[in-house]
């Protein structure tokens, strides 16, 4: 008989390997990027409005097949598995220096900006999405899933949590993330997301994901605004500073692997509080 432990990491598993595949089909069938292992930005992407078209749909069909394999697991289970299907346009693409020797300009930076505010849009219409679901009873709250009852925060509280999930997400990247390597990138703002969720989630106890996630694409945006202000080490493709690692990352890098360690985070931390409160109980 299969455990509980290992069915819900069968289920995740299954709902990330199908959005991998679907991300893979779609990205061979657009051919994104259209130099591989050079350009890693949508936004300079010849024919981008059908790329762009494409990746929506995809991505909104991925969370509709991603909720109804792992929404038992977790409500949010379909979107983080569709964020992680797109590591697989991640690592079609280049790393920063290459963008910056392809387009050598401060403006580049904006570009990012406007890039990464698209993904935050496309996975905030995700999370609507699943709200939707809920109210229409296809997916269960996270208290229903793992007895750790919600409870009335105010919105001093939210953003409280917000602000110290960007603060611990931007301090990590600035920390670790040295090098535009896309694996460094990638493993970086997963390593932040999941601290600044799990580390803001420990503190307030807010409930939602949607407090917890949007706070690792939002770190991107300011970092790529500050390399914008003192684009230093444009001319050969580097960017200095020490806030500089937040820039390091593309925004394919933020929006595959930010949310997903956020909502990661955000679990893992909901755990500790059901432990918690199992611990009391039994004093």
């Amino acid at each position: 008989m299969i455990s509980s432990y290992h069915r819900v990491r069968g289920l995740f598993s299954i709902a990330v390997a199908a959005a991998l595949l679907l991300f893979y089909a779609l990205a061979k069938l657009v051919w994104f990027p259209s130099q591989p292992g050079f350009d890693g930005l949508l936004w300079t992407q010849p024919s981008l409005a059908v790329k762009a078209l494409v990746l929506i749909i995809g991505f909104y069909v991925s969370i509709v097949l991603s909720s109804a394999v792992a929404g038992s697991v977790r409500r949010d289970a379909g979107l983080a598995a569709s964020g992680l299907g797109l590591a697989i346009w991640a690592l079609r693409g280049g790393t920063l220096q290459s963008v910056l020797h392809q387009w050598p300009a401060a403006s580049i930076y904006l570009s990012m900006f406007f890039e990464l505010l698209f993904y935050l849009a496309l996975f905030a219409g995700g999370s609507r999405l699943l709200d939707i679901f809920e109210k229409s009873r296809r997916l269960r709250p996270d208290a229903l899933i793992d007895g750790v009852a919600g409870q009335m925060d105010c919105v001093n509280t939210r953003l409280l949590a917000m602000a110290t999930q960007i603060v611990v997400t931007a301090a990590v990247l600035a920390l670790f993330c040295q090098s535009d390597s896309i694996k460094q990138t990638l493993a970086c703002v997963a390593l932040a997301g999941w601290c600044g969720a799990a580390a803001a989630h420990s503190l307030f106890t807010v409930s939602g994901a949607i407090w917890y996630w949007p706070g690792t694409l939002v770190v991107g945006m300011i970092g790529y605004l500050l390399a914008y202000m003192n684009p230093d080490g444009l001319a050969v493709g580097e960017i200095h500073g020490t806030l500089a690692g937040l820039a390091r990352p593309l925004p394919l890098h933020y929006a595959a692997m930010g949310p997903a360690a956020a909502m990661a985070g955000y679990w893992m931390s909901r755990r500790w509080q059901r432990a918690r409160i199992a611990e009391v109980g039994a004093a």
